[in-house]
């Protein structure tokens, strides 16, 4: 998620974006405006509910520590089927553990 520098909304809050990419093209494929009233976490459906899979082609989302979430993993892997990798940080301390077991 960015944040527009410079852009504002009718209700003087910042402008943000959550986009999704083609890492190999480096192609933006989708992008969200995040409400005022939350953060991109809530926003991962929304972003990639009109990202298809193509046929057998695998699709892997990477993403940023924010997004390890139980929710979002159980909806990447197993609503839409696609694998991921995500940060693991300190912040999370039983998944950290069992990373490295």
């Amino acid at each position: 998620g960015k944040v527009l520098r410079g852009a504002w909304t009718d209700e003087n809050d910042q402008f943000t974006l959550f986009s999704a990419m083609v890492h190999r093209e480096g192609v933006t494929i989708a992008q969200v405006q995040v409400p005022a009233d939350t953060n991109e976490i809530t926003q991962v459906r929304a972003l990639l509910a009109g990202v298809p899979a193509r046929g057998t082609e695998r699709v892997v989302v990477t993403m940023d520590a924010a997004h390890t979430q139980r929710d979002t993993a159980e909806y990447l892997a197993g609503e839409r089927g696609f694998d991921y990798v995500a940060t693991c940080k300190g912040n999370q301390p039983a998944l950290l553990k069992s990373v490295f077991m």
